[in-house]
Parts: structure tokens; C-alpha cells; sequence
């Protein structure tokens, strides 16, 4: 076989393998090929994968250690590297650093920033890049951010503050007090059997978080609709769904407390906190 047959040969099937991954992505299987051709000039690895395979890739050493194997270079990474876990502590020790040249004190508060009890505005980052904690970058933006180190600085504004609803607050909303947990009135959305079903329907496959941002709905609430979707279908298939209508049944008698112990709980579950009847009485 002459190298010109072989060479497209090799694109054929390269092409077939990106086809295959993009088609397993949109049904929500993430994908990485790695492959190494003996028979190039230049060594090197090449990758076909999905967006999430190639996060994957690009914060661990999968293809330096599969090129090493086979005494190539990736053509992803630079010739010489540091450990991925070398760069994360270097820009741990980067954030730390500007976070008390900005006026903190000891190390950057990612839960609190997380929360938005504490704002911080990173300016100098490099394009794209937000801030979180090291450990999610991958080696590509550790290697920009540490090499626009100088350029980086940070400004700490104090940002909105979270809490668990305490006694007081509950019995201030029951006595009709203007207390919110949420820091918003105003009656609760109701779905129907039918659109909650489309929904889980829809959602299979796709990324949860992202897919309830398009449609503008609470992800915790996707997956309870997902956890209840035999009971869903159930009624559909029975026609009961049809006979209800958007706030039919039984009416709270507290309607802002109901909804301030609903979110309590919702936020305790997504924690993976067990939650109990005693702690909600």
C-alpha cells in the first residue's frame, strides 16, 4: 500500500471516529480516542473526544503518559511540564497571595464566594478563564495563569448573605410579617402532569444544570420531576392527568411559609443533607 493510500485511509477512519463520538455526545456519552501513528515523521498524539472527555484530558496527564508510552510527544502539551498538581498549588498560592494583597486575611474563601456572602472581582485573568478553585482548572489554564501571574489582582466587595430560616423567621411569616426567604413574593408556579413529563422527557441525555437554564427552571426541581417520572407517566396514560387544572386542590394556609420550608429543604437535598420531619417541625 503506497503512503498516499494510507494517509487517506487514516483521515477516513479519523473521520468516521469524530462522527461516532459526536454522535454518542448528543446522547449523552462522554468519549476520549487517543492514537499514536508509528508511521509519522514527527511523533505525536492525536485526540478525537467529547467536550467533557476533553476537560478530562486537559487537567490530568492521560496523553503525556500515552505518549511517553510510545516515546512521542502530545501535541496538546508543551515539551517540558510540571505536574498538574505542582501548578495547582503554585495558583492556589497566586489567589491566596492577591486575595490578602486586596485586604483578606489567610486563605481565599471559596464557599463564601460560592454562597455570594463575599464578592470578589478578579480582574487581569486571562480571557475566559473565571475564578474557582485550582483544582478545576485543567493544565492549559493553569500554564496562561500562572504566566499572567503579575497581571492579576483582586478587588472584595461583600456580597448577599445566605442563611437557614430560623424559628423566628418562620413564625414572623406566620404572623404576616413582609419576611422572604427567597427576597421575593409573590404565588408559587404550578406545572401540569403533562408539561412535567415533557420536561423529564426532554432533559434525558442532556446536561441537567444547562438544560434547566434554557428552559428557566430550578434544576432541583427537574430532578424531582425525574424521580417521579413512573408516577408521571402513570397518570397521563389514566387520563388523570387531565382532570387537573393549575392550582386546583388543597390550598396552603401559609402560603410564604410553605414556600420558605420548601426551599429550606430543596437546599438541604441538594447538599445530600438528610432532612427529617423533627427538624422541619
Amino acid at each position: 500500500m503506497s503512503p498516499e493510500t494510507r494517509s487517506l485511509k487514516v483521515k477516513k477512519h479519523l473521520k468516521q471516529i469524530k462522527t461516532e463520538v459526536a454522535s454518542l455526545e448528543k446522547l449523552g456519552v462522554e468519549t476520549g480516542v487517543m492514537m499514536f501513528d508509528h508511521q509519522k515523521p514527527f511523533l505525536d498524539v492525536l485526540e478525537v473526544s467529547s467536550k467533557g472527555a476533553s476537560s478530562f484530558f486537559d487537567r490530568t496527564d492521560v496523553l503525556d503518559n500515552f505518549a511517553l508510552h510510545f516515546k512521542g510527544n502530545s501535541s496538546s502539551t508543551s515539551a517540558v511540564k510540571q505536574p498538574v498538581d505542582t501548578m495547582v498549588k503554585k495558583v492556589q498560592e497566586l489567589f491566596n497571595r492577591k486575595y490578602n494583597e486586596a485586604g483578606g486575611r489567610g486563605k481565599l474563601p471559596y464557599i463564601s464566594i460560592q454562597n455570594e456572602s463575599i464578592i470578589i472581582n478578579a480582574s487581569g485573568l486571562p480571557d475566559g478563564i473565571t475564578l474557582k478553585k485550582p483544582c478545576h482548572y485543567g493544565r492549559k489554564q493553569l500554564e496562561v495563569i500562572l504566566k499572567n501571574a503579575e497581571q492579576i489582582s483582586f478587588q472584595i466587595n461583600s456580597g448577599r448573605k445566605i442563611g437557614t430560616p430560623t424559628v423566628e423567621d418562620i413564625f414572623n411569616v406566620m404572623c404576616g410579617n413582609d419576611i422572604s426567604a427567597s427576597g421575593s413574593s409573590g404565588k408559587r408556579k404550578s406545572y401540569t402532569v403533562e408539561y412535567k413529563k415533557a420536561i423529564v422527557e426532554e432533559s434525558w441525555g442532556k446536561n441537567v444544570v444547562q438544560f434547566c437554564k434554557e428552559k428557566m427552571l430550578d434544576h432541583r426541581l427537574v430532578q424531582k420531576w425525574r424521580a417521579e417520572y413512573t408516577n408521571l407517566s402513570e397518570k397521563v396514560e389514566s387520563g388523570m392527568a387531565k382532570k387537573r387544572k393549575i392550582g386546583c386542590g388543597r390550598q396552603p394556609m401559609y402560603t410564604e411559609l410553605e414556600s420558605l420550608v420548601s426551599e429550606w429543604v430543596a437546599d438541604r437535598r441538594a447538599k445530600t443533607l438528610v432532612v427529617t420531619r423533627a427538624e422541619i417541625q
